[in-house]
C-alpha cells in the first residue's frame, strides 16, 4: 500500500533528495552534475540531502549539504564495494590479447558479455538499488523531502527516486544525462531492450516531468514517453587559473594535447584521425605528445599501436577533479571524442563545458554537425575535425603557431554557457514539481 507522506510546506525553501550513483570526490565526470546541483541548492538556502554509492576514494567533512554513502554490489560481478563480500570477477583482457585471438580470453570475454546481459538490470550498478532505496527511505522519513531529483546514468538512480516516490508520495523529477534504452549507445540485445523498456516505461509512469541536457534528448524522451520534458544543459563553472607563464606544460613536446576519460565506447569514439595524421606527418616526441588521463591502457594502447604512434602517447592515472583542472590548464588543446556518425548529433558530454570553463582551445574529433560541434562554433572554443584532411591541416596550424613548448594563449572567457543559468532553472522545477504535490494534496 502507498503511504502518502507530506511534511508540512514551507514555502519556496525546499527539502530535497539527490539520488545519483556519482558524487564528488568521485573522479569521473558524472559525479559533476549532481555535486554542483546540490552546493548551488545548499547556497540558495534549500535543505538539500545527498543519496550516492560509497567508493574508495576520499571523503571530506564540510559545510555542505549531507551526503549519505551506501555500500553497493557491481553487477554481474558479486564484488561488494567496502570489501566485505568475496571478489569473484573473471580477468578482462587486454585489447592486445583479443587482437592475438587468445581462444581462452575471447571465450572469458564471451562469458563476461553474456553475464552482464543476464544480469546487469539496469546497468552494472543495479546492485545499489537495495542500499539506496533503504537509505533513502529513511532520509524521507527524517528530513522530511519534498521532492527527489534523481539523475543518470546510472539509472539505478532513477529506478529508486520512482520507489520511493510511490512508496511516500512525493514529487521526483528524472534528470537524463544521456538516454536509457532509446539511444544509439544501448548496448544490449533486442530481448533485454524489450525488458529495460519495459523497467524505464514504469520508472516514469509516476515522474513530474524530466530534464535533459540537450535538445535531442529531451525531443527523444518526448516522443518515446508520455512525460513533460525540459532541456537544462550542463555548463561551465568559474575556474580559477594559474597565471600562464607559471603553468609548465604537460611535457617537453612542442605541442601536448590532453584527452580526459575513458568513453571510447568500443572504438566508436576514437582520436585515430590525430593519431594517423602525426603518423603520415612524421612527427616525433619532440613535436607531438596526446595524453590520456584517467583512461584505460589497453584501449589506448591498442588505438596507438593500430596507427604506429605509441612513441607519442602517454596514459595517466585517473585524478581528482580540482586536479584534473590543473592538468586541463597546461595541454595546449583538449580532445573530445565522438563517434562520427549522425546519430551522434543529439550528444553533448558535461566534458564540453568542463573543457570551456578552463579556456583551453577544443579539439572535437567526431561528428561536425551535432548540437555538440555547434556549441564549439558559436563560442569559438576550437575546431571540429572529422576528415584526415582536416586533422593534418590542424596539426599542421598549432605546430606552426609554436617554436617551443610554452603553452598556447588562454582563450577569452565564454559567455553565455554559465552554468548558474541552468541551475536556476533546475531550481524553479523543482519548486514547482513540489509545489504541485501540495496543492493535490491539500485540494
Amino acid at each position: 500500500m502507498c503511504h502518502l507522506y507530506h511534511p508540512e510546506w514551507i514555502g519556496d525553501i525546499m527539502r530535497v533528495l539527490i539520488i545519483s550513483s556519482h558524487y564528488t570526490p568521485e573522479p569521473v565526470i558524472g559525479a559533476i552534475r549532481p555535486s554542483k546541483l546540490a552546493a548551488f541548492l545548499h547556497a540558495r538556502g534549500h535543505e538539500v540531502v545527498i543519496l550516492s554509492k560509497s567508493g574508495p576514494w576520499e571523503i571530506s567533512d564540510g559545510d555542505g549539504p549531507e551526503v549519505l554513502r551506501t555500500p553497493w554490489i557491481r553487477l554481474p560481478v558479486f564484488r561488494y564495494e567496502d570489501g566485505s563480500l568475496k571478489r569473484n570477477d573473471l580477468p578482462i583482457p587486454t585489447a592486445a590479447e583479443q587482437a592475438a585471438g587468445n581462444f581462452k580470453q575471447r571465450l572469458r570475454r564471451l562469458l563476461a558479455d553474456w553475464s552482464h546481459e543476464i544480469f546487469s538490470i539496469p546497468d552494472p550498478e543495479g546492485g545499489w538499488i537495495p542500499f539506496g532505496y533503504r537509505a533513502g527511505k529513511k532520509a524521507i522519513e527524517d528530513s522530511g523531502i519534498e521532492v527527489i531529483f534523481a539523475t543518470g546514468p546510472s539509472f539505478s538512480s532513477h529506478i529508486i527516486a520512482a520507489r520511493l516516490a510511490r512508496r511516500f508520495g512525493v514529487s521526483w523529477v528524472a534528470d537524463y544525462r544521456d538516454l536509457w534504452t532509446t539511444g544509439e549507445y544501448y548496448m544490449f540485445g533486442r530481448m533485454r531492450k524489450r525488458i529495460d523498456g519495459w523497467i524505464e516505461q514504469r520508472v516514469l509512469a509516476n515522474v513530474a516531468c524530466v530534464t535533459a541536457i540537450g535538445q535531442g534528448l529531451t525531443n527523444s524522451l518526448s516522443e518515446n514517453f508520455p512525460v513533460v520534458s525540459h532541456m537544462v544543459r550542463n555548463g561551465t563553472d568559474e575556474v580559477v587559473l594559474a597565471p600562464l607563464a607559471n603553468r609548465r606544460p604537460l611535457s617537453s613536446a612542442r605541442l601536448n594535447l590532453l584527452y580526459v576519460g575513458n568513453n571510447f565506447y568500443g572504438g566508436r569514439r576514437t582520436p585515430k584521425l590525430l593519431f594517423r595524421a602525426a603518423r603520415e606527418m612524421q612527427l616525433s616526441p619532440i613535436d607531438v605528445k596526446f595524453h590520456f588521463l584517467g583512461s584505460d591502457p589497453s584501449a589506448v594502447d591498442f588505438m596507438a599501436r593500430e596507427e604506429g604512434v605509441l612513441d607519442l602517447v602517454e596514459v595517466h592515472p585517473s585524478v581528482g577533479h580540482m586536479e584534473s583542472l590543473e592538468w586541463q590548464s597546461r595541454a595546449d588543446g583538449l580532445l573530445l571524442l565522438l563517434w562520427d556518425d549522425p546519430r551522434e548529433r543529439d550528444t553533448i558530454s558535461g566534458k564540453l563545458f568542463e573543457y570551456a570553463a578552463v579556456r583551453r582551445s577544443i579539439i572535437l574529433l567526431g561528428y561536425a554537425d551535432g548540437e555538440a560541434a555547434q556549441i564549439v562554433h558559436e563560442h569559438r572554443l576550437g575546431w571540429c575535425v572529422s576528415e584526415p584532411e582536416g586533422s593534418t591541416a590542424l596539426l599542421s596550424d598549432l605546430l606552426a603557431k609554436k617554436a617551443s613548448a610554452s603553452l598556447l594563449d588562454d582563450l577569452p572567457k565564454a559567455y553565455g554557457l554559465s552554468r548558474e543559468v541552468q541551475h536556476q532553472k533546475l531550481e524553479n522545477i523543482l519548486v514547482e514539481s513540489a509545489n504541485n504535490v501540495m496543492k493535490n494534496y491539500n485540494k
